[in-house]
């Protein structure tokens, strides 16, 4: 063990990122308060737990910053990811009558955006990119996609039943065009080992590294897009 970091409460999510303006990394955590014990104990009358966002640095595993997260309750930790960017955090809580919000932090301050409605309940991660979060209805049918820049719900995108979690994943250069390579290693959805893009034959150029696409994992399956 090279480090140990001690709060007050229990961290139970650890997601490392680019620090804001890209100096460097920080490691973040959601902590809970109570810990696990006291919210599993099944004692009634135990007060609702209580979430913060930690910021670490990632080598001196020391605490710098911590922001309260709006949400209370809850048994599991709200899922959190960070935009490329290192700029953005973003959170999944509660909103009232069953559903959930995706709540935006600045990473640099620590301030909380207004909480974004979504249209049911959320129960498994979430992805950020550098302008949208994809979020699993896990107990529906699609992907809700979020625009995290204007705030606001663009819609959902159906990709079978119960989808739970979610990653990322490269399109390669396919004769000058992106495309998907779903059920292909490295494609969408795929398990198999990732390939490194070609360029054009005869182009006489390297290829172009792809775009990070969203891929789902669950029962749900990805829909075909045709090219």
């Amino acid at each position: 063990m090279l480090g140990r970091a001690e709060s007050a409460g229990a961290p139970e999510r650890l997601v490392l990122a680019p620090a804001p303006g890209g100096a460097g990394r920080r490691l973040y955590a959601v902590e809970g308060t109570p810990g696990p014990d006291e919210r599993y104990s099944g004692t009634v009358g135990e007060p609702p737990a209580r979430w913060r966002v930690l910021t670490l640095d990632p080598v001196a595993l020391t605490v710098t910053a911590a922001a309260p997260l709006a949400t209370v309750g809850g048994d599991a930790a709200p899922p959190l990811a960070a935009a490329p960017d290192g700029a953005r955090l973003f959170a999944l809580g509660r909103a009232g009558g069953g559903r959930s919000a995706l709540q935006t932090l600045d990473a640099a301050t620590g301030a909380v955006g207004p909480a974004i409605a979504l249209p049911g309940e959320a129960l498994g991660g979430l992805l950020a990119t550098d302008a949208r979060v994809y979020v699993p209805d896990a107990l529906g049918h699609g992907v809700w996609v979020v625009d995290h820049r204007r705030g606001h719900l663009l819609g959902a995108v159906d990709v079978g039943r119960g989808p739970v979690a979610i990653t990322s994943s490269h399109l390669p250069m396919v004769r000058g065009r992106r495309r998907p390579t779903a059920g292909r290693p490295g494609g969408p959805g795929a398990a198999g080992p990732r390939r490194r893009p070609r360029p054009a034959p005869g182009s006489g150029r390297r290829a172009a590294p792809g775009r990070m696409v969203p891929a789902v994992a669950g029962d749900a399956r990805l829909p075909r897009v045709r090219a």
